[in-house]
C-alpha cells in the first residue's frame, strides 16, 4: 500500500455506530480523496475479493458525498458507486460486495477513484478480504462452455478473461439467517424472493447428514455447504393443484448483463427413490432451461448432491433494474409418479461484459419506507416554502395598504381572469372526453341494505337505497333483512360495501328496462352480517326467469380468498328482448345454514353490438379456422378481465360512459421479459367507423406494451406473454385492442407479429397499421377460444406475441394496448366452480402495504404540516415584532400630537371589540373612498394596538403547531427504524421480526 502521508488518504472512525454493526471491520475506515491503489502480491489463478462498507460519518464527512469507482486489475468492479444509496435499498447501514477475478501476473492492484464530477466527493472502504479460489468452481478452467438460455449454441466462457460478482446465495426451503461456508460465507433464506401465494412446502433433512453423498466427478465438496442440501422446497401435496401453478422466485438484477445461474439439487424425499418418480421443468426468464429434469436419473440415487449451471442474458431496458425469474413446473409428459418439483439452493452471479465491466448504475430501486433523509428534506422544503409564501403575502398586504386597496381589485381581476381561462381550457378537454362517452339509457346503481336514499360512491355516482324501492317486491321486509357489515377494512369503499341485503330464501329484483344489451354488476363484500359467518354464504343467481345461470353455489368468501381481494364485483352482459329484467338470488340448498347476500347491484345499458355482435358478424374461432363463431342475442357473457396494457388503472368514472374498470396488466405478465411501457398522450386519435368512440377509453389506446427496443436478436428468443386464470369448460371471447403509437411506424409491414392464444395461432401476420390504415387509429380484434374442461376447474388462458420474420418487417417488435376476456354462456350457464379452500387464517397479521404505508405517510404528513406551519408562524411573529418596534419609535411623535387626536385613541379596546372593529373595517373597505376621512383615526388606532393581539394569538398557535410537529416526528421515528423484508408472495414489505415470530401463520394466511 502506498504511503498515506501525502494527504491522499486518512483513517477515520465511525461516529455513532449502530450497536448491531460488528466492530471488525466496520468501525474504522480508510478515507480516500484522490486515486489510491492497494497492491497485493498474489499467485496466479482465480481470486475472491470482498469489499466491506459501513455507511457512517467519518471525520465529520457527509456519507452522501461518498461517490467513487473501484477497479481491480483490468476489471471495473464499481462505477459511480454510492454506498449510501445501496445501504438505503438494502435497509442496512453495512454490507459487502463480493467479486471473483483471475490474476495472471502474480499481482493484483485495487484502485479507488473518487468521482471527478462531484464536488467534495471521496471514497472509503472498511475492509478488504482476498483469498484464492479453487479452479473450476464457477467457470470451467480454460475455454469452457455453459448452456445459454434462449440460444441454440452454448455460451463460451474463459476463466482468465471473465470476472464475476456474487449477487445471491440462497438456501431454499428453511428459514435461516445465514449458513457459513468455508468459501463465501453468507447464505440467506429464500422467503423474500418467492413470487405468488403458492410457496410450496419446506423440507428439512438435517438429521440425516450421514446419508448425503457428494457426486463424484460432478460436485466438489466445497461447492456448497452440506446443510444447504439438507433442506429444500417442494410443491404442495395436492398433485392436482400442482399442475396448475409454477413454484417461482424473482431476483432483482442489473439490466444489460449476462448472469450465471447455478441451481443446487438433492433428492431428499423418502418416497422418491427411483427414476421417473419426480420429473419437472425448469424455466429461467420465461425460457426453458430443463425440459424433463429427473434428479435420481441424473445422480443415480437419492441423497446425492448435484448442481446445474445456466447462462441467461438480461437485456437493457428502460429500467436499470429488472427481475430475473426462476420457475419450476411438473413435467406431465413423462407421466411421473409424483407431480412435483424440488430445489435446494440458488446462486446467481453477474458476468463481466466485453469491456471487463461489472459495474451498474447505483440507485435506490425499492425505496425502503420512510427513511429519515427524505422527510427531513421535505420538512425543510415545506418550511422554506411556507416562509416564501408568507413573505409574498406580507409584501402584497403592505402594498395594498399603501395604495388604498387599488391593488386588491387588480389582483382579484387577474385571479378571476386566470380562473376563467383555466375553466375554459378544462372545459375544452372535458367536452372532448364527453364527445367520446356513451350515455346509457339505464344507469341504475342500488346500494343494497342502505337506509340512505342517495349515497355518493368512490366512482362519483349516486347510489340509491333498495329499501322500499320499485325494484324489490312488496314482501321485501319479510323475505330479506337489510344489514351492516360488522367490520370494514379501511381500503374497502363504504358504498356499496358497508351494507347488504340478506336472503334466507329465494328473492327477486325486478327492473323495468328498454330492450337491448345490459351490464349487470353484482357487488359482494364477504364480511359478517347480523353475526352470520361469511363462509356460510353460498348462493345462486339467475336472470330472465332462470334463462341464464350467472352464479351457482357461489361463495364470495372462497373467491375473495383465492383472489386475495377484500371485495368482489362480478360483471355480466345480458341481452333483454322485452321490458323486464329480473335477477333472482337463491341460498344454496346443499349447505346447512346457508344464506345469500348482495351489497350492490348495477344495471347499465350498453351499445348494441358492442360485445354481443349478432348472428351476422363472424368471429375467428381459434383452432377451427374453417368454422366461424357467432355471438348472437341468446348469448350471455361474464367479464373475466379488462386490462389496460402498459398503462395505469382506469376507474369507472374515467371510462367512456359505461363505468367499466380497467386494471394494469403488470400482475398478469409471465416471466421477467415484460417489455417496456409505451405511451403518447399528445397524439390525436382518429377513430374509424368500425371502432366507436365508446369502445374503450382513450387512455387505453394511448398506452401500450412493446418488447425492449433496439435488441432485435433477443426479441426472436422469447414471447411477450400474459396468463389469466379462468374457469375451464367454456368458450371465451378474447378482444385485443391495438393502436400504433410509434412515430417511426406509419406504413404496413413495418411491425408484423404473431398472436398466440392458448398456445394456438390466432394471427400469423398481425400488422396494426395494415389493419387500421395509419398511426394513431384504434382497432380491435375478436377471437373465440375453447377451454377444455379439466378436473380442477381452473386453468390459465395464455396470450403470447412474437415477431414475424417471414414478412421481413422493418421493426422486429410487437405491440398491444388492451385486453378484454369474456366467458361465453353454454346453454344459458355462466356459473363456474368455486376455487379450492386452501389453508386457514394464520396467527400472524402481516402489515398490509396500504395500512403500513398510510400509517407512515400520515406521520410524515403531520411532521411536514407541523414544521411548515411552525416556520410560517415564526416568520409571522418576527414580522410583527419588527413592525411593533417601528411603532415604538414613532410613539414620541404620537404623544406630541395627542391633544389633536380624537379621544377615542385613549380608549382601551378589548380583543373582542378589536375583532369586531376589524371585521367592520374589512366589510367597509370597499366604501373607503366615501368614508376615508372619518375612518382614518380608527385605522391609525388599530395599527398601533393590533400587534398586541396578533402576537399573543400567533405565539399560542405557533407553539401548539411546533409541539405537534415535534411529537409527530418523535412518534414516527420508532417504526421507521424497524427492519423490514419483502413479504413472500406479495409486492410489499413487512416487519421482519413479525414474520419471524410465526412464519407458518403468515403462509397459512397467504394461502387462504
Amino acid at each position: 500500500m502506498p504511503s498515506a502521508s501525502d494527504g491522499t488518504t486518512t483513517t477515520g472512525v465511525a461516529s455513532n455506530p449502530d450497536p448491531e454493526v460488528p466492530k471488525v471491520p466496520y468501525i474504522t475506515a480508510r478515507i480516500i480523496y484522490s486515486s489510491f491503489t492497494y497492491a497485493f502480491p498474489l499467485s496466479p489463478g482465480p481470486k475472491f475479493i470482498r469489499l466491506y462498507f459501513h455507511v457512517a460519518s467519518y471525520s465529520g464527512l457527509n456519507p452522501s458525498k461518498a461517490y467513487f469507482s473501484v477497479v481491480a486489475g483490468r476489471y471495473t468492479l464499481l462505477s459511480d458507486f454510492r454506498p449510501s444509496v445501496t445501504a438505503d435499498s438494502l435497509n442496512s447501514t453495512h454490507f459487502t460486495r463480493d467479486f471473483s477475478v483471475y490474476v495472471k501476473e502474480g499481482r493484483l492492484n485495487i484502485t479507488f477513484n473518487p468521482s471527478p464530477t462531484t464536488s467534495n466527493a471521496f471514497a472509503f472502504v472498511n475492509g478488504i478480504e482476498i483469498f484464492s479460489m479453487p479452479l473450476n468452481l464457477y467457470i470451467p478452467h480454460g475455454n469452457g462452455s455453459l448452456p445459454f438460455i434462449g440460444q441454440h449454441d452454448p455460451f463460451i466462457i474463459h476463466d482468465d478473461e471473465t470476472a464475476l460478482e456474487m449477487l445471491y446465495q440462497v438456501n431454499v426451503g428453511v428459514l435461516l439467517e445465514r449458513v457459513i461456508t468455508s468459501i463465501f460465507g453468507a447464505w440467506i433464506d429464500d422467503l423474500s424472493y418467492i413470487s405468488g401465494s403458492q410457496h410450496g412446502i419446506s423440507v428439512d433433512s438435517r438429521n440425516l447428514f450421514n446419508a448425503f453423498n457428494y457426486t463424484s466427478g460432478i460436485l466438489l465438496d466445497y461447492a456448497a455447504p452440506l446443510g444447504m442440501y439438507s433442506s429444500a422446497r417442494t410443491m404442495e401435496n395436492d398433485e392436482t393443484f400442482n399442475v396448475n401453478y409454477n413454484l417461482t422466485w424473482t431476483f432483482p438484477v442489473d439490466s444489460g448483463f449476462k448472469y450465471l445461474v447455478r441451481l443446487h439439487f438433492c433428492e431428499i424425499s423418502f418416497e422418491v427413490t427411483q427414476v421417473n418418480q419426480r420429473v419437472f421443468n425448469v424455466y429461467i426468464n420465461n425460457q426453458t432451461a430443463e425440459n424433463a429434469l429427473d434428479l435420481v436419473a441424473l445422480t443415480g440415487a437419492p441423497f446425492v448432491t448435484v448442481y446445474r449451471d445456466y447462462v441467461v442474458m438480461v437485456p437493457n431496458g428502460t429500467k436499470n433494474k429488472q427481475d430475473l425469474w426462476l420457475a419450476l413446473h411438473p413435467n406431465m409428459e413423462s407421466k411421473p409418479k409424483y407431480a412435483n418439483a424440488i430445489l435446494n439452493g440458488i446462486e446467481i452471479l453477474k458476468l463481466s461484459d466485453g469491456s471487463n465491466n461489472l459495474a451498474a448504475y447505483e440507485r435506490l430501486v425499492n425505496e425502503p419506507p420512510a427513511k429519515k433523509r427524505r422527510p427531513f428534506s421535505i420538512i425543510v422544503g415545506g418550511v422554506f416554502g411556507g416562509i416564501a409564501g408568507l413573505f409574498l403575502i406580507c409584501y402584497t398586504v403592505v402594498h395594498i395598504a399603501r395604495n388604498g386597496g387599488k391593488r386588491v381589485s387588480a389582483c382579484a381581476a387577474r385571479v378571476s381572469q386566470f380562473s376563467t381561462a383555466d375553466r375554459h381550457r378544462n372545459a375544452n378537454i372535458l367536452v372532448w372526453a364527453d364527445d367520446s362517452s356513451y350515455v346509457p339509457l339505464e344507469n341504475i346503481a342500488l346500494n343494497c341494505g342502505s337506509s340512505s336514499l342517495k349515497s355518493s360512491s368512490y366512482d362519483g355516482r349516486n347510489w340509491s337505497s333498495d329499501i322500499r324501492s320499485q325494484f324489490v317486491p312488496a314482501t321485501a321486509d319479510t323475505d330479506s333483512i337489510p344489514a351492516e357489515a360488522s367490520f370494514m377494512y379501511p381500503a374497502v369503499p363504504e358504498v356499496p360495501y358497508k351494507t347488504a341485503r340478506i336472503f334466507r330464501s329465494q328473492f327477486t329484483f325486478t327492473f323495468d328496462v328498454t330492450p337491448g344489451p345490459k351490464f349487470v354488476r353484482l357487488h359482494f363484500y364477504p364480511s359478517s352480517y347480523l353475526g352470520l359467518n361469511a363462509s356460510k354464504a353460498f348462493l345462486s343467481v339467475t336472470a330472465l326467469g332462470g334463462r341464464y345461470s350467472l352464479l351457482k353455489n357461489f361463495s364470495a368468501s372462497l373467491n375473495a380468498d383465492y383472489l386475495n381481494f377484500a371485495y368482489l364485483m362480478r360483471e355480466f352482459t345480458i341481452y333483454v328482448s322485452g321490458h323486464i329484467l329480473d335477477i333472482t338470488f337463491t341460498p344454496s340448498s346443499k349447505a346447512s345454514d346457508a344464506y345469500a347476500f348482495v351489497n350492490g347491484i348495477e344495471l347499465v345499458s350498453t351499445p348494441l353490438n358492442l360485445y354481443i355482435r349478432g348472428a351476422d358478424v363472424p368471429i375467428s374461432f381459434i383452432g377451427y379456422s374453417s368454422v366461424p363463431f357467432y355471438i348472437d342475442y341468446t348469448s350471455a357473457l361474464e367479464t373475466m378481465y379488462r386490462l389496460n396494457v402498459g398503462g395505469q388503472d382506469i376507474e369507472p368514472n374515467a371510462d367512456s360512459g359505461l363505468f367499466r374498470r380497467w386494471t394494469n396488466d403488470q400482475a398478469f405478465i409471465f416471466g421477467a421479459a415484460d417489455g417496456v411501457n409505451h405511451f403518447n398522450f399528445s397524439m390525436a386519435l382518429r377513430y374509424p367507423k368500425t371502432v366507436p368512440l365508446y369502445t374503450a377509453p382513450q387512455s387505453v389506446y394511448r398506452t401500450a406494451r412493446t418488447m425492449f427496443p433496439n435488441d432485435f436478436t433477443y426479441h426472436l428468443n422469447y414471447n411477450l406473454s400474459w396468463f389469466c386464470p379462468i374457469d375451464s369448460g367454456f368458450n371465451y371471447l378474447v378482444r385485443l385492442h391495438f393502436c400504433e403509437l410509434d412515430e417511426a411506424i406509419t406504413k404496413s409491414n413495418q411491425r408484423v407479429f404473431q398472436i398466440f392464444i392458448d398456445n394456438q395461432t390466432a394471427e400469423d401476420d398481425a400488422d396494426v397499421v395494415g389493419w387500421s390504415g395509419g398511426r394513431g387509429v384504434p382497432v380491435f380484434k375478436d377471437y373465440v377460444v375453447m377451454m377444455e374442461a379439466v378436473k380442477q376447474g381452473k386453468q390459465d388462458l395464455w396470450l403470447d406475441l412474437h415477431p414475424n420474420m417471414e414478412t421481413r418487417p422493418q421493426h422486429i417488435n410487437v405491440i398491444l394496448n388492451g385486453v378484454e376476456i369474456f366467458k361465453l354462456s353454454s346453454d344459458g350457464n355462466l356459473a363456474g366452480l368455486n376455487p379450492l379452500k386452501i389453508g386457514s387464517v394464520g396467527a400472524l397479521s402481516p402489515i398490509e402495504p396500504s395500512s403500513h404505508s398510510s400509517e407512515i405517510s400520515k406521520k410524515i404528513t403531520f411532521i411536514i404540516i407541523g414544521c411548515s406551519c411552525g416556520g410560517v408562524v415564526l416568520l409571522f411573529l418576527l414580522c410583527l415584532l419588527a413592525y411593533w418596534l417601528k411603532n415604538i419609535r414613532e410613539q414620541s411623535n404620537v404623544k406630541k400630537k395627542k391633544k389633536m387626536m380624537n379621544t377615542r385613541l385613549c380608549h382601551n379596546f378589548s380583543i373582542n371589540s378589536q375583532l369586531v372593529n376589524t371585521h367592520k373595517m374589512a366589510g367597509c373597505e370597499s366604501k373607503e373612498s366615501s368614508r376615508h376621512q372619518s375612518g382614518s383615526d380608527g385605522a391609525e388606532n388599530a395599527k398601533n394596538d393590533a400587534p398586541d393581539m396578533a402576537t399573543v394569538f400567533g405565539a399560542v398557535v405557533g407553539i401548539a403547531v411546533a409541539v405537534c410537529g415535534i411529537a409527530c416526528m418523535a412518534s414516527g421515528s420508532g417504526s421507521i427504524n424497524k427492519k423490514t423484508m419483502k413479504a413472500p408472495g406479495r409486492n410489499y414489505c413487512i416487519y421482519r421480526e413479525d414474520f419471524q415470530r410465526d412464519p407458518a401463520g403468515y403462509f397459512r394466511d397467504l394461502r387462504k
